[in-house]
């Protein structure tokens, strides 16, 4: 029952769930003891964010548990958390795992997996190289990780899974609102050998910060990450600075300079992420046989802010770092917390944003994605 209480406490938290819920074990030493403490025990633990105040002990805490058992026994779908034996060692790895996984499948038990994303707009030529990667790491054993989404994704997983390789989609909703519909034929069969993977509830709805949210596990799950196809406002480039911000290599298939969907790639190229025009040039990496490759050595690490001014740069990592771990705030909460300008502060909210490293919730809250 401890998977049922974890994830109920996670969905109750919402975006600040693999901040809280680790917090939430530490004090109550189980998942199903915190979710049943009582107000006043939790707010002597300092848990009763302001989040929950409005929530804990109310109907929808109440039903939570049930709702979830009711859903994993009438699907075939796993619960994993931290504590659980299946859950993926390099996704612990994270700064801020997720506390809990639905997984609808059977997860690769491999620590050499390769992420492909990339534009969901993607142009022939992009979704050619994402098939010619996919194909060759899956007939070398080498799990493919993606985000099932149309484009690139959608490219990766068909070709791995005529390979007859392993395939992951990491999905941006939950198990019972499968998005897009469209893949609903390629979600069964990446299923035959891998698995659909999900933190967010099976009721969840698949919503724009979820997607970016989702991208860490994405990058979790695997070795490296190869970005093929996308625009310098792409999601794809989201998922290559949490690569970064995660110590894991990063690839990027050059494109044309006159396509749209290019220009992310080949700027990431510009600032120093690995050029792959050739699926062995990743296969290399991950087997461990590039020449003169030093044991443990960092990935090389690229400008995480090159949309900014150099002077905004430390601001930028200063106000993401802590929006990282103390998710959902208000712009007068941040501006408590940080003594700037507040038009300073507006600013660099907006100009996160807009390069999709901070996403605002429909309540103004701002989260780091």
């Amino acid at each position: 029952m401890e998977e049922i209480y974890c994830a109920a406490l996670a969905d109750l938290l919402g975006y600040g769930a693999a901040q809280w819920v680790p917090r939430f074990f530490a004090a109550f030493g189980s998942y199903e003891r915190a979710y049943k403490a009582s107000r006043k025990e939790v707010a002597s633990r300092g848990l009763l964010t302001p989040f929950l105040e409005k929530s804990w002990g109310g109907q929808r805490w109440n039903s939570l548990p049930e709702r979830v058992y009711d859903y994993v026994q009438t699907h075939p779908v796993e619960l994993l958390t931290c504590q659980s034996a299946g859950y993926p060692e390099l996704l612990r790895q994270l700064s801020l795992p997720p506390a809990i996984l639905y997984v609808k499948g059977r997860l690769p038990d491999s620590g050499q997996g390769l992420a492909i994303v990339g534009s969901r707009k993607a142009t022939d030529y992009g979704l050619g190289a994402a098939a010619q990667f996919s194909r060759a790491a899956a007939l070398e054993g080498i799990p493919v990780y993606s985000g099932g989404a149309y484009g690139i994704d959608g490219a990766a997983h068909k070709a791995a899974a005529e390979a007859g390789g392993v395939t992951v989609a990491v999905l941006g909703g939950g198990l019972g609102k499968l998005y897009p519909s469209r893949h609903l034929h390629l979600f069964d069969r990446i299923c035959e050998k891998g698995a659909l993977v999900t933190e967010f509830a099976p009721w969840e709805p698949p919503l724009a910060p979820q997607f970016l949210q989702r991208n860490r596990i994405i990058v979790g799950l695997s070795k490296a990450i190869l970005v093929v196809e996308a625009g310098t406002r792409s999601g794809a480039l989201n998922t290559a600075r949490t690569a970064l911000d995660e110590n894991r290599e990063l690839f990027a298939v050059p494109g044309p300079i006159t396509s749209a969907t290019s220009q992310g790639t080949n700027g990431l190229i510009k600032q120093g992420a690995r050029l792959a025009d050739a699926p062995r040039d990743v296969l290399d990496f991950l087997q461990g046989r590039e020449a003169g490759a030093k044991a443990g050595a960092k990935p090389r690490q690229l400008d995480l802010f090159p949309e900014l001014k150099p002077e905004e740069r430390p601001r930028a990592k200063e106000l993401i770092d802590w929006l990282k771990k103390q998710p959902g705030q208000t712009l007068d909460t941040l501006a408590d917390t940080f003594p700037w300008p507040l038009d300073q502060l507006s600013m660099l909210l907006m100009e996160l944003e807009l390069a999709g490293r901070i996403q605002r919730t429909s309540r103004n809250r701002y989260i780091a994605v």
